[in-house]
């Protein structure tokens, strides 16, 4: 499904208020625009303290595979580019970014995919924030998107740190681990 567990949010929002200098983001697996739309301040969790705007001057591009989310959750007006591609098809041909999120992306590929991906993103990004489901957790289809099926649903918080050692910080919110990768 297009959209975002709250869980994990809290800890995103405090790492971006304390970075400076973003004037470029990448938002990978756009879906409903949940990581813009939180950076705006545009989404309120009942039990989170309200979110100041944060990045609202940077240059915010989307990756959306999934062609129907971009007209549905119109995000063409919510972000300054998107590209509707496979990341894992375009990923060496992308730019360089300050930010970039990888928001519920690597469960649905291979685990070799997931890694070549994240390697790369790394290497495009001064920052890389990967959030991902903890556990068993699959996932099919949802509305005719072959996209949204898990292929690795059974990530856990000791195999995702020991497969990407460059991690400088993690939070673990109920089921959803949130990692932050820097160069």
């Amino acid at each position: 499904m297009p959209k975002s567990s709250r869980s994990g949010k809290q800890a995103i929002i405090e790492w971006l208020q304390k970075l400076s200098s973003i004037t470029t983001v990448l938002d990978v697996g756009a879906g409903k625009g949940t990581y813009k739309r939180l950076c705006d301040g545009f989404i309120v969790y009942k039990d989170l303290p309200p979110i100041k705007p944060v990045l609202q001057d940077a240059v915010w591009t989307g990756i959306e595979v999934w062609k129907p989310y971009i007209n549905e959750y119109e995000l063409d007006n919510l972000y300054d580019i998107i590209i509707n591609e496979d990341v894992r098809v375009i990923q060496k041909d992308l730019e360089e970014y300050d930010l970039i999120f990888a928001g519920d992306v690597i469960e649905h590929m291979s685990k070799d995919d997931a890694v070549k991906l994240i390697k790369t993103l790394s290497k495009k990004g001064k920052v890389l924030i990967v959030s991902i489901p903890l556990g068993y957790h699959p996932q099919g289809e949802h509305n005719g998107n072959p996209f949204e099926v898990h292929v690795k649903d059974d990530w856990t918080h000791q195999e995702f740190i020991s497969t990407f050692p460059d991690i400088k910080k993690f939070a673990l919110d109920e089921e959803i681990g949130v990692y932050w990768i820097e160069k």
